[in-house]
């Protein structure tokens, strides 16, 4: 993917995202797509609060901040986090031992 301006996702036959491969990474239009371009955690949650650092959700292992959330995240909207280790930066803070800040893209 580092050499090409251009990149298709094929799964069972069919396109799945075609796009710049920083945009096929880094926003993958389905759960498909993120399975085939590389490793990739997924972690379900609720949408608590948007703020200006970020969106709140909350999961099942305490509340996360997102840096960049969904376009349209509104509170109460169930979301599925999906976290590349390569992209996360994890923050001590003195936040709620529940409350984990994440800094994504």
């Amino acid at each position: 993917m580092s050499i090409a301006d251009r990149i298709a996702v094929l799964h069972e036959g069919w396109l799945r995202q075609c796009g710049r491969p920083e945009d096929v990474d880094q926003r993958p239009v389905r759960r498909s797509v993120t399975v085939l371009i590389g490793e990739m955690n997924f972690l379900a949650g609720r949408v608590a609060r948007c703020e200006t650092d970020g969106v709140r959700i909350d999961t099942d292992i305490g509340t996360v901040v997102a840096a960049a959330g969904p376009p349209a995240a509104t509170p109460g909207a169930s979301v599925t986090l999906l976290l590349r280790r390569r992209l996360c930066r994890w923050q001590a803070s003195v936040r709620p031992a529940s409350t984990a800040l994440m800094a994504g893209r």
